[in-house]
Formats: structure tokens, sequence, C-alpha cells
């Protein structure tokens, strides 16, 4: 066998980190032609560690492991078997066909995120490595009996940092008709999904255990509002409970089409939807609600936008405080991997300062059982939120 690639002893291959930066290799075989290749096999220089990854001269995470066995032939059963692990963890949590699939690293698939709604997966490409491997991976998806549709979507600005193509029309291979006719379930939700035109995959998957929180909350007689509802999720829940009334507020007229439809699937009549900016609907209503849900997208992209990140959140939850009644209850999540837990602390802090409040966080939220978490890889732990009852 080859010694494809030789990679500096550290701390993160130590502890099985997947990763495996540019500045760690040592050398790469001459023999090796890396147009073609798909893969590497490498070898800690110490000897101490050895296995398969992907290998992308472009990005800063220049290697991500597909396998810790170097032996291991990377091929269509593997995928195969790759992805029936997956599913088999997935339905112990969430039986039914309805959850996020594969979650990249976690799965032993750095780079692939697929979501199943049923018989419909919908799938994100974002590295090089499952890019070049897509025949291989595309002959094991095919082979998944319950699925008769795949939806393979290359437009997320991750791609970027790959230096990959960024490509606005998916691939689709099986019967597209289930991508334009499926529903997905989720806990006692039943909700329509756009995997062409919509943002992702077109269900964020990642608030169900968060949405359950909510859900126990909501109490007949309640007036709320869901900020950034999307497709409507966190609303639609709040009227299933018996709210009185629910209005959920997003900016896109499409999202806001699709919300409506799942209101009419669900049999709901107490949600309405209005179309606007956040910041100038929460600047403009007089309204107060007893549980307002603000589930803005993420703020802080990076290093670079931490700052102008948290400078909007305060002003996003100053404005929220302003319109949750005495006692009231206010729920904030972020997807910024940048903000963490002790921000959140000191975000609120200055907005109850500022808006004259006063409360406590009686819930911590974060990712649902479908989004493991490897503790090697702690910037996969993106979600982060809080339930704040009002003490005033």
């Amino acid at each position: 066998m080859i010694r494809e690639c030789v990679v500096k002893k550290s701390a993160r291959l130590s502890d099985n980190t997947p990763w495996i930066y540019s500045n760690e290799i040592v050398e790469i075989s001459s023999k090796v032609n890396l147009e073609k290749a798909s893969y590497l096999r490498f070898d800690a220089a110490d000897g101490s560690k050895s296995g398969i990854a992907t290998y992308n001269k472009h990005s800063l995470i220049a290697m991500r492991v597909l396998s810790w066995n170097i032996a291991e032939e990377i091929n269509t059963e593997w995928f195969h078997q790759r992805l029936l692990s997956a599913m088999e963890k997935r339905e112990f949590f969430y039986p039914g066909g309805c959850y996020r699939w594969v979650y990249g690293e976690a799965d032993g698939l750095p780079g692939l995120v697929i979501d199943r709604y049923d018989q419909l997966a919908v799938v994100e490409v974002n590295s090089a490595g499952m890019e070049k491997m897509i025949d291989l991976w595309k002959s094991a998806c095919l082979a998944i009996k319950e699925i008769k549709c795949w939806i393979i979507k290359r437009d997320s600005q991750s791609r970027n940092l790959e230096k990959l193509e960024v490509i606005e029309e998916p691939l689709v291979w099986g019967d597209i008709t289930f991508a334009k006719a499926t529903h997905g379930v989720e806990n006692s939700v039943k909700f329509w999904i756009d995997p062409i035109e919509g943002q992702k995959t077109g269900w964020f998957y990642d608030q169900r255990e968060n949405r359950k929180v909510i859900q126990r909350m909501v109490k007949p007689g309640m007036h709320v509002c869901d900020l950034y509802t999307h497709t409507g999720a966190f609303g639609l829940y709040a009227a299933q409970m018996g709210a009185t009334s629910v209005l959920a507020v997003d900016r896109s007229a499409h999202a806001l089409e699709i919300a409506a439809k799942n209101a009419e699937l669900n049999g709901l009549t107490n949600i309405s939807f209005k179309q606007s900016e956040v910041f100038n609907f929460l600047e403009k209503t007089d309204e107060v609600y007893d549980l307002l849900v603000v589930d803005p997208p993420a703020f802080i992209k990076g290093k670079k936008t931490y700052d102008a990140g948290i400078m909007g959140y305060k002003k996003l939850l100053t404005l929220s405080c302003q319109h949750v009644k005495r006692n009231g209850i206010l729920c904030f999540t972020s997807c910024s991997y940048g903000l963490t837990m002790d921000d959140i602390h000191e975000v609120l802090k200055k907005a109850f300062v500022k808006s004259r409040r006063n409360g406590y966080i009686v819930a911590r939220l974060g990712l649902g059982h479908d989004h493991p978490i490897l503790p090697q890889c702690p910037e996969m732990d993106y979600l982060k939120g809080v339930i704040v009852q009002f003490l005033d």
C-alpha cells in the first residue's frame, strides 16, 4: 500500500478530531494523482494514527476523515452502510421517517447533510471531497428502498470556503412528484416543504426539541407572536395548542405562502401571517404578547462580523422585550456558532436595562437528538437559545 500522505502528530489527531488542517500536512506522495484522487490514506509522522480522508488543497481544513481504518475500502457499499447506520440511529429517537438523517462528521460523512421527509430526501453537498465522490454515494442513495426521490442541493454559500461553485439548480434523482407532493410530520405538526426553492432543505429540524418546550408552555387564551417564522414552525405549534391568536411574521412571501398552506394542512384557523422585516414590525407595532418567539438568521457568521452581530442581537432583544406582557414569555434562539451562551446572557442583561424590563431564564435550548455533536468538534453545536419569563 502506497504511503499517500504523512501528517503531523497533534493533540487533535490523538483525540480523533476528523479535521486535518493544511499546515498539518507534512507531505503527499508524488505517486498520488491529486486531480483524480477522491481521498488519501494518511499516517501520522510518528506512526501513532492512520486513516482515510478526503483532500482539498483550497480549504483551510484540507483533509476530512472518512475512516480511522486505513485498510478500509471506500466504495458504494461503504456509503450504503453509513446511510443505513445513520437512519437506524435517527429512527431510535424519532421513528416515522422525518428527521436530520445525516449530520456530516457525526455520521462519518463529512460535507454531507441529509434531511428526510418520509419518501423524500434532500441533500446538501458542502465539501469538495463529497462533490468528487458523488457517483459513489449516488449509487448508495438509490439503493435505499425507503426513498423515492432525492433532491441534491449545491447552493450553500459555505461552498465558497471549499472553492466550490455555488449551483442554484438542484439535481433530482428518482420520481420528482414526491418532491412536489410530500409533507413531513414533526411531533404532532404536519408541514409541507419546498425542497427546490425553499431555504436549506425546506424545514429546520434543528428546532424540534425547542418547539416541544414551547408547545408545553402555550395555554388556551394566549396571544402569541412568532418572529422570523419561515414556514410557520413555532407558530403552528402554538396555534395547535389552542392559543387564541398567533401572528407569524417573516420577510419572505414565499415562506409565508408555505406557512399558510401548513396552517390549512393542520386545520388551524387561529394563526395569521404578516410579511415584514422584523425590526420594522417591532418598531411600528404597539401590540404586546403572552409569548414572543424570536428565531433570527445568523447575525454572526465569523470573527469579522462578531461586533456588528452582537449589536444586532442587542437591538433585536431590546425591541422584543417591549412587546411581551407582564409575566409573559420570550423565546430567543440563535444559529450563530460565534454567539456563546455567555454572550446571550450579556445581551439579555443589556436588553433588560434598556427596555426597563426584568426577567429570568427558565430554560436553555439547543439542537435536537438528530443533530449529534462530536465532542472533538464543538463547532457542530451551533444552535443555542433561552426561554425568559418576565417578572414585571
